[in-house]
């Protein structure tokens, strides 16, 4: 958060803080909403040019309960970085819980 107060515009540090609100396995540090709204930034401001933070768009929408735009989403990632197993694996579980 002091990152993004001295930076605003700094993708990585709104990537960075996305991630950690959507997937700490402390509770006191996880807020999916907020999660969301860093990841929206970051992959805004890298112009949907970063597989990774794409990738972190689709983990928040995944904690969010919004599936088929998680898969939706992963798709963007993917056709970036097709190769990559982490993306592949996140896909995976998109799907399954978008019933697709």
């Amino acid at each position: 958060q002091e990152a993004i107060r001295l930076k605003p515009d700094f993708a990585e540090a709104h990537n960075n803080l996305a991630w950690l609100l959507a997937t700490a396995d402390d509770p006191k540090f996880r807020n999916p909403a907020e999660a969301l709204t860093q990841a929206q930034r970051a992959v805004e401001l890298s112009q949907w040019k970063e597989a990774s933070f794409i990738d972190t768009l689709a983990e928040a929408l995944y904690v969010n309960g919004q599936y088929p735009q998680a898969v939706a989403t992963q798709k963007k990632a993917l056709a970036l970085d097709p190769g990559d197993k982490t993306m592949q694996a996140h896909m995976a579980k998109y799907r399954k819980a978008a019933g697709a």
